[in-house]
């Protein structure tokens, strides 16, 4: 494997992950806001 491919290779890996996260993030706020607008 030549640097070149392998800084492809983490780059794609680097784009999913985000994806990942922000999606876990959304999630994960819609699962939250509503209990914090029910405690005020």
């Amino acid at each position: 494997m030549t640097v070149e491919n392998l800084m492809e290779a983490y780059d794609a890996c680097a784009l999913r992950l985000q994806e990942l996260w922000t999606f876990q993030e959304i999630h994960f706020l819609k699962e939250v806001h509503p209990i914090k607008f029910s405690k005020k």
